[in-house]
């Protein structure tokens, strides 16, 4: 008998006799199977359950609606325009979008419940306008939400358990979503299986979860990868959204994609009453794993926007073994209050430029403000931390492993940062703390190794008024220039306390400095 059988046969006893039935059932743990509850095979009450045209005789018994296998879209949006469905197990063929109302849940078996385009190009499919800078850029999607106006937000949808399958489908050189969330309010999407991501070609740039536009987006437990130009991709700012415990692999098939990519630069004017500039907020990524990628494995790239309030936590993030330009974390212009911190970054690559675990770059945006990178491990061939024009920025507690410098600060206008209780490991001729211009800055309570017989462990190039106390800086070779080095342009710093290899020395090139007081007795 199978379970919606069973529960309409519940349905028709008197109430003190069902009642008894399920107290027999819930001994014999079965109350979840008959009802449908989370861990159980069941399904819900209030739902349209639909089988494919594949499915079990069974399940196309117990159903209420059977596809025939072509265009199973019309049967599946004639059923969520009116509540919510249940997919059965089998493969769900469409050759248009399924579109997700208000106040629906669209939900599978598990990961032989099936959507996938079929074979052939999309060249007859709808297509949706949103906005992409001041034009409107048509997109097509294999599961969209039904509003692509943000003044008509569609809400409260959920989509789980179930597998969006790309099936490489020709893309018409147009952008394509397996999964768009667009102009919603609350929407989770939960156990997802996304596969077979169409290639980016031309100008076109398929991916597997697009969010744009939204106010309240949970994406959580969904395998994302093999292939698209974005694994998940937020875009045109929306806020208040959580990615956590999601797997995304392999997604980022060109130069520029991302396993999880930020860029929120693409909308104008206002929406929901906030201006222009506000960027994406409330946003936390949590809890992923981001793996085999080509290009980067989490990039936040805002143009002349940026993030406020987001928190990047407990990632596990490792690049491609063997490509060049293969990086962990990307964040170009990071706005205001940012936590990164706890994640696992590893940069496998192998650039001639040198290859860079996470890159954080401020551009010529204001000033951010809050910007916190604590309790990370990084390692990378060539650079882990890379630092471009950041400002009011902690550094700390980071275990950072490299060939060449730890922290390379490689620009002229970084300043006001506080670089404290990290470990830094470098095996090359840079230095473990490498600064080509630095101003305004604490440097106090690392623990600094480079191996290297030309390395040093801090080397700073320009600027001034540093505070530079209290590091331990060992490992540094008889032959290296020196334990901490202050070149012609660094000037009026306080370099105090630290503790050195004794027969290396501390080199002051600068004006204005205050040396004293440091020990060789390591």
């Amino acid at each position: 008998m199978s379970t919606r059988t069973l529960q309409n046969y519940l349905n028709t006893l008197p109430t003190e006799e069902a009642a008894n039935l399920e107290s027999v059932l819930a001994l014999n743990n079965l109350t979840n199977l008959v009802k449908g509850e989370p861990g159980g095979g069941g399904v819900p009450t209030g739902f349209t359950v639909i089988a494919a045209n594949d499915s079990s005789t069974e399940d196309k018994t117990g159903a209420d609606v059977v596809c025939d296998g072509t265009a199973d879209q019309v049967e599946i949006n004639a059923q969520l325009s009116n509540g919510n469905v249940h997919l059965l197990k089998g493969t769900y063929n469409i050759s248009d979008n399924v579109i997700l109302p208000s106040n629906r849940i669209l939900q599978g078996s598990g990961p032989e419940s099936v959507i996938t385009p079929a074979e052939g190009t999309m060249a007859g499919w709808t297509t949706y306008a949103v906005t992409t800078g001041t034009a409107l850029q048509d997109y097509k999607s294999a599961v969209t939400t039904a509003s692509h106006d943000i003044n008509n937000k569609v809400q409260n949808i959920t989509i789980r358990d179930l597998v969006i399958d790309g099936n490489r489908i020709e893309t018409n050189n147009e952008p394509f979503s397996c999964l768009h969330m667009d102009a919603v309010r609350n929407m989770t999407a939960s156990g997802l299986i996304i596969k077979n991501i169409p290639n980016s070609t031309g100008d076109a740039r398929p991916f597997g979860i697009f969010i744009s536009r939204c106010d309240g987006v949970v994406v959580e437990k969904c395998k994302v990868g093999d292939g698209g130009y974005d694994g998940i991709s937020l875009r045109d700012r929306p806020i208040n959204v959580v990615i956590k415990g999601c797997y995304v692999w392999g997604s980022s098939m060109t130069s520029s994609g991302a396993a999880i990519q930020m860029a929120p630069q693409l909308s104008t004017g206002d929406i929901d009453g906030e201006d222009e500039d506000t960027g994406i907020g409330y946003i936390a990524i949590v809890n992923n794993h981001l793996f085999n990628f080509e290009s980067a494995g989490l990039i936040h790239h805002s143009g002349s926007r940026k993030t406020r309030f987001t928190i990047i936590a407990n990632n596990f993030i490792v690049g491609l073994d063997g490509v060049q330009k293969s990086s962990c974390m990307h964040i170009q212009y990071p706005g205001e209050e940012l936590l990164i911190a706890n994640n696992y970054m590893r940069a496998q690559g192998d650039s001639a430029d040198g290859t860079v675990a996470f890159k954080i770059w401020n551009g010529s945006s204001p000033n951010p403000n809050g910007i916190n990178i604590v309790g990370n491990i990084i390692r990378a061939p060539h650079y882990p931390l890379r630092i471009e024009e950041l400002r009011h920025a902690v550094i700390s507690n980071n275990n950072l492993i490299g060939g060449f410098s730890g922290i390379y600060v490689m620009d002229e206008t970084t300043s006001r940062l506080a670089i404290t209780g990290n470990v830094i490991r470098s095996g090359s001729s840079n230095s473990a703390i490498r600064l080509h211009t630095l101003t305004h800055s604490l440097i106090s309570g690392n623990v600094i190794s480079c191996s290297n017989s030309d390395g040093r462990g801090i080397l700073i190039e320009q600027g001034g008024s540093n505070m530079i106390s209290n590091n331990v800086i060992t490992d540094i070779q008889d032959t290296a220039p020196a334990a901490i080095e202050l070149q012609v342009g660094a000037d009026n710093s306080f370099v105090h306390g630290n503790l050195i290899n004794p027969n290396t020395s501390i080199v002051d090139d600068g004006a204005g400095n205050t040396v004293n007081n440091n020990m060789g007795n390591i």
